[in-house]
């Protein structure tokens, strides 16, 4: 079932408008951002942690706890650098955690893996901007999809860069040389509006992972009806 995830971008017990910018602050309470969107209708959320990506302490482990409490499945992203990392998150509440450098390493790619399982860890895949979109398969890291999959991973969130002053696009040539029927493919960029959820599902992605937008636009449509667009 196609599922909408909530971006929570988290750095010095606030809430950030994403990506993160310094000065948009949506709330200083996590907890009940979190809250308002699983009472929309959110099962997952995705926990960006920007302290532990720029090496500051990390309020994520507290807010982690009262989210899991509240019975959201939380994937945590942002400065996973090790196992010992990965584990300590896990122990807070994380159902997963989301790796992109590390998993270009492998030797800590492989001890991430022994570590937790394979069951607990999703890949982050990013296309860089002067990547051509316009072939049937995207030239995006084979080497760690690969890498990935043979370890038994088979979750991958999935994103193009985006240029300033581009608008955001849902890449579909991206999507269509991904997907296969073994794997989990979540989309991590150029989601508006509900017609762009509509779009993935008819590429068969599996979920969107939505920030900026979500406190742009509340996708209504989308909570009020999960189900609708499965059958268009």
């Amino acid at each position: 079932m196609f599922e909408l995830i909530p971006c929570l971008v988290i750095a010095k017990g606030s809430v950030w408008l994403p990506p993160g910018n310094d000065t948009e602050v949506v709330s200083r309470n996590p907890l009940r951002v979190g809250l308002r969107f699983k009472a929309l209708g959110a099962k997952t959320l995705y926990v960006i942690d920007l302290d532990a990506a720029h090496l500051e302490f990390s309020s994520a482990p507290a807010v982690l706890l009262g989210l899991a409490h509240a019975g959201l499945n939380l994937w945590v992203g942002g400065g996973v650098r090790s196992a010992d990392e990965a584990q300590s998150l896990i122990a807070a509440g994380a159902q997963a955690v989301v790796v992109q450098r590390l998993a270009q390493d492998p030797q800590k790619f492989d001890q991430l893996t022994s570590s937790v399982g394979p069951d607990r860890i999703i890949v982050s895949l990013e296309r860089g901007a002067g990547e051509c979109a316009s072939g049937p398969a995207p030239t995006l890291a084979p080497e760690t999809i690969e890498r990935a999959e043979k370890l038994g991973i088979s979750r991958f969130i999935v994103s193009s860069a985006v240029t300033p002053g581009s608008k955001p696009r849902i890449d579909s040539a991206l999507y269509q040389g991904l997907v296969r029927p073994s794997r989990w493919i979540g989309a991590g960029s150029g989601i508006r509006t509900s017609t762009d959820l509509l779009r993935l599902q008819r590429l068969g992605v599996n979920a969107a992972i939505v920030g900026r937008a979500l406190y742009d636009h509340p996708f209504d449509e989308f909570w009020q009806e999960p189900t609708k667009t499965d059958a268009g």
